[in-house]
């Protein structure tokens, strides 16, 4: 049997121990580099989700404010708010008033296409007070939602003053 030297078994065991240590280092670099990867991939999933709701935000502020815009309007050209129609629905489906001008029933609602991402201001119409107390109208017209605040007035000029 040969021998082998002191020498060269702490030569091999020193080898060994650095091996180790090299390869819990490089376990642990791995794991340091795959968290930090996560986190990196976390925090640009946050922002892209935080623009997003921001921007939603934003379009339902919007939608929401010219909304109102379209029924002021309406108001401002003599258009009176019937509160004894559709109360049934109008509670149940979160509807918009319905507003009488001339004989005429209208209401200003929201319409979404599948195919486009954002919403549509609709005004809906009729010229029967048993179909509006019901809530069954016609849809005259959508527009965008980020309408801005004069064309919203000139449109309402223009329907009201259509006939149905």
């Amino acid at each position: 049997m040969k021998k082998i030297s002191v020498g060269k078994v702490l030569a091999f065991t020193a080898l060994a121990g650095v091996g180790a240590f090299v390869a819990y280092d490089l376990i642990q670099l791995k794991r340091g580099y795959a968290k930090y990867q996560d986190d990196l991939n976390e925090e640009a999933s946050d922002r892209i989700r935080s623009k997003k709701d921001s921007r939603e935000e934003r379009v339902k502020r919007t939608l929401d404010k010219n909304i109102e815009c379209f029924e002021k309007a309406m108001e401002d050209y003599g258009a009176k708010i019937r509160n004894d129609l559709d109360e049934s629905n109008i509670d149940k489906f979160k509807l918009r008033p319905i507003l009488e001008f001339k004989g005429n029933f209208y209401r200003v609602g929201t319409l979404v296409f599948e195919e486009e991402k954002d919403p549509y201001i609709v005004i809906n119409a009729i010229d029967n007070e048993r179909f509006a107390k019901i809530g069954v109208m016609e849809e005259i017209e959508a527009y965008p939602y980020d309408m801005p605040e004069e064309r919203i007035r000139e449109v309402v000029a223009e329907v009201l003053e259509a006939e149905l």
